[in-house]
């Protein structure tokens, strides 16, 4: 009982978002509000609704693992252990997200970049050993690479966000 109750909740606000942006001003919000009228006005197959599904689950099971950073406190986890004695350490994703950039330079040597969502992401520098590859979905904590102490350059990190 529970369950429909909060389904029927969540369908009164989306036609109350339907019907608001139907009535909008701004190009953007009509042209869906007509796009969604499009979709409902039409006349669905089966096969049309079996396709849907389809895609509906495509699309959800892709989705990148920033999204779950929007629900997040926003707590950032460490990249590495700072007290590390040996020669390497790991290094450990800050956040959930998605590796952007996978690449070295000249001034931060192998490098990864992992968008968590928004305009926030964290850059890890002077890395050794790669784990991740460039689009991978990663977890808040995952191993992305590893750190070698060889008296050249330390562990670079950043994280920015806006």
């Amino acid at each position: 009982m529970k369950k429909i109750v909060i389904q029927a909740i969540i369908c009164m606000l989306l036609v109350a978002g339907y019907n608001a942006a139907t009535g909008s001003e701004i190009d953007s919000i009509k042209n869906a509000a007509q796009a969604v009228s499009a979709q409902m006005n039409k006349e669905y197959t089966t096969n049309d609704i079996k396709a849907g599904k389809n895609a509906a689950v495509q699309v959800f099971t892709n989705l990148p693992a920033k999204i779950s950073t929007v629900f997040e406190d926003r707590e950032y986890g460490e990249p590495i252990d700072e007290a590390f004695s040996g020669k390497s350490t790991l290094v450990y994703a800050v956040a959930g997200g998605t590796v952007t950039t996978v690449s070295k330079n000249d001034t931060i040597g192998n490098y990864i970049v992992i968008s968590h969502g928004g305009e926030s992401e964290s850059i890890y520098g002077n890395l050794s050993q790669i784990k991740v590859k460039s689009m991978q979905k990663i977890k808040k904590g995952q191993i992305i690479a590893s750190f070698e102490k060889n008296g050249e350059s330390d562990f670079f990190y950043s994280i920015t966000e806006k």
